[in-house]
């Protein structure tokens, strides 16, 4: 049921960047269809979450391609958050969890896989 969109990933950090899945990403306003990481200060911005097979380390301004859900169920535990930050990090009044229901994700924190029997 996710929902997903192309956009341009652009490192805006002096440092590499490992862009993995599950990341969360902000709008970056001076690229066209541009996004940026999320840090701990910009947890309130965030649009979406990346999604890409394997990883991609992009130097200082660097730019890649990727697909981001906007929308639908994530699992929880897989996300790549800021350091420092959980599901339950504060953002204004609510927190990080909140905020990705608010704009549209379903996030699924105790999903269990029963698709195989245990010995």
């Amino acid at each position: 049921d996710n929902r997903f969109e192309n956009g341009v990933f652009k490192n805006n950090d002096e440092a590499d960047i490992d862009v993995v899945a599950g990341l969360l990403v902000a709008r970056d306003t001076a690229t066209a269809n541009g996004l940026i990481p999320v840090t701990a200060l910009t947890l309130a911005n965030v649009v979406g979450i990346v999604n890409i097979d394997g990883t991609v380390t992009l130097a200082e301004d660097e730019t890649v391609e990727v697909a981001y859900a906007t929308k639908g169920t994530v699992n929880g535990n897989l996300l790549t958050l800021p350091a420092t930050v959980t599901l339950n990090t504060t953002v204004g009044s609510k927190s990080l969890k909140d905020v990705l229901e608010g704009i549209g994700f379903h996030v699924e924190t105790n999903i269990v896989e029963n698709t195989n029997f245990d010995n």
